[in-house]
């Protein structure tokens, strides 16, 4: 099998590209949403983080939000960023612009204080946008390799599909991209919890693997010593858990390759090959996680179909389930259904998917997104004050 090794993209600074040309509108607090999402409707191809913090959030939070939306802001699908702030939220609003201005980026900053108001804010925001949408309408897509990508994976609703199927399809197409100097990041940290041995054994480094425990631990003690112990729930009040057999197909979507780094929630990978982030299970945290960290796109296993986007990035779908295929084929990117009765080989999933990431990355539009999904929650550590 051979990995097709150009994409048609958008080049950005330190060695990226972009496969999207977003202008994204960014709120810096749950008080600038409103304005945020008025001023993305001005002009095609602005895209508004809605988001319910920025302020009275505490310690590692306060971090991890602005990581999250720096992250947002820094990812190569972006092409220019402007900051709605209210003034006096936690997030500074001038810190985000100048961090996110450092990778490169055009960013305009506008404060519901500073310009008396929502409406003033509003004018002055639309203002901007149309003229950096009309300087992002002249750039054009030109050759990237492969080696300018990073991919993010996940998978939902672990079914035998997913499990037998569409994960180890994934996991071949992760180890090919890594061949050519791709980053992939493996998330879903609870996901994961049944095989700390084989995640540990990825690691190339002691250190590392050292690492992968340390960040399990503390997802089991989270899950067991939360609000309530796990253990004393009755069946059905408490998360579900999952099983070593689903442990091990959720990790197989991560392929062969050794684990060379771990994140912290939106971080970024500093190499190329396998890096795991330390994420919930949950589909949109964990994808705004992954994204935040750098992923232009995102390959999402599905037993069930569900819908799911990003406003950054590309989810593409891939389900080898004939129910979800049936009931929601308007969902599914790729449709892995014809390895159920063997009719094509393993290797034809493979190169097909190869196909279908290197059609989004020049531009096609994937199902979700013509449907409009642009899913976003920055995941929460610990209570607000």
């Amino acid at each position: 099998m051979s990995t097709p090794v150009e994409f048609m993209g958008y080049p950005r600074n330190a060695g990226s590209a972009g496969i999207r040309n977003h202008l994204l509108i960014l709120p810096t607090v749950i008080c600038a949403n409103q304005v945020a999402q008025l001023i993305s409707q001005t002009v095609a191809r602005a895209a508004a983080l809605q988001h319910p913090f920025g302020c009275s959030q505490i310690g590692n939070d306060v971090d991890q939000t602005y990581r999250t939306l720096v992250g947002m802001g820094a990812n190569a699908n972006v092409g220019g960023v402007i900051i709605v702030g209210l003034g006096c939220e936690t997030i500074s609003g001038e810190d985000l612009a100048e961090s996110i201005a450092s990778f490169g980026k055009p960013v305009e900053l506008v404060q519901i204080q500073a310009c008396g108001g929502s409406d003033r804010t509003f004018q002055a925001g639309a203002r901007l946008a149309r003229q950096l949408s009309q300087k992002l309408a002249k750039t054009k897509r030109e050759p990237c390799s492969l080696s300018q990508l990073t991919v993010g994976i996940h998978c939902a609703d672990l079914d035998d599909s997913v499990i037998s199927l569409a994960n180890p399809v994934i996991g071949k197409a992760c180890d090919m991209l890594i061949a050519t100097q791709a980053r992939v990041v493996l998330s879903e940290m609870p996901e994961l919890l049944k095989v700390s041995e084989e995640l540990q054994a990825k690691a190339e480094t002691l250190p590392l693997a050292n690492a992968i425990r340390r960040v399990l631990l503390a997802w089991q003690e989270r899950l067991t010593y939360g609000d309530r112990r796990i253990s004393h729930l009755p069946p059905g009040g408490g998360p579900v858990l999952p099983t070593r057999c689903e442990s091990l197909g959720s990790l197989a979507k991560a392929g062969q390759e050794p684990i060379k780094e771990v994140l912290a929630y939106g971080q970024r990978p500093q190499m190329a090959g396998l890096a795991l982030m330390d994420t919930p299970s949950t589909p949109v945290e964990s994808i705004t996680g992954m994204v935040a960290g750098g992923a232009q796109l995102v390959m999402l296993a599905t037993g069930s179909g569900i819908p799911l986007g990003s406003p950054v990035a590309p989810v593409i779908s891939i389900s080898a389930s004939t129910k979800a295929v049936a009931l929601l084929e308007e969902h599914v990117d790729l449709d892995l259904t014809f390895l159920q009765p063997n009719s094509r080989s393993f290797k034809d999933a493979v190169m097909e998917l190869l196909d279908r990431i290197k059609q989004i990355a020049g531009g096609q539009q994937t199902k979700t997104e013509r449907l409009g999904y642009r899913d976003f929650a920055i995941n929460r550590i610990g209570p607000t004050v």
